[in-house]
């Protein structure tokens, strides 16, 4: 459903129990996601570019989520339900310039790659406190921070760029 320029509202998904992959990347004018519960199947979530979504709907129940990517989207302000994503290894959430804060993501075990670039009103982030296999954390540019999380347990970290956050 790529670049569905006129697509408001996405229903309620659920029933597609063996759905692997949701790109909703560039609907511009998506407003409001109906529920993901039972996307137990589900590995890939882009919804890249959606500039008028708000709210991520609870994401918890995806348990076999390995990818989240909400890139330029420059109205979110809220995501729930990320520590039940038991399967999550990469989460990008680049240029969400209305993102105040990101919840605990300390259970997020098999997390590799945390990019949070450009989030210029993100004040704090939760913990990280349990991201043993984290390789790769990017916040740059993230103004607006005022307390950067403990880092000192990622024990697999290869690459960190906190780059000009104040």
């Amino acid at each position: 459903m790529l670049r569905c320029k006129s697509l408001q509202r996405l229903p309620d998904v659920s029933d597609l129990g063996k759905l692997e992959q949701l790109r909703l990347d560039d609907c511009s004018k998506l407003v409001e996601v109906g529920g993901f519960r039972g996307l137990k199947s589900l590995k890939i979530l882009h919804m890249s570019r959606c500039i008028c979504l708000k709210k991520l709907p609870d994401v918890s129940g995806l348990e076999m989520l390995e990818e989240l990517r909400l890139d330029d989207c420059s109205n979110l302000v809220e995501v729930g339900g990320l520590s039940g994503l038991k399967s999550l290894l990469i989460l990008h959430m680049l240029r969400c310039k209305s993102l105040k804060g990101l919840p605990d993501v300390s259970d997020l075990g098999m997390l590799k790659e945390l990019k949070l670039d450009d989030c210029s009103k993100l004040v704090e982030v939760g913990g990280f406190r349990g991201l043993k296999s984290l390789e790769i954390l990017h916040m740059l540019r993230c103004i607006c921070l005022k307390k950067l999380p403990d880092v000192s347990g990622l024990e697999m970290l290869k690459e960190s760029r906190l780059d000009e956050c104040s």
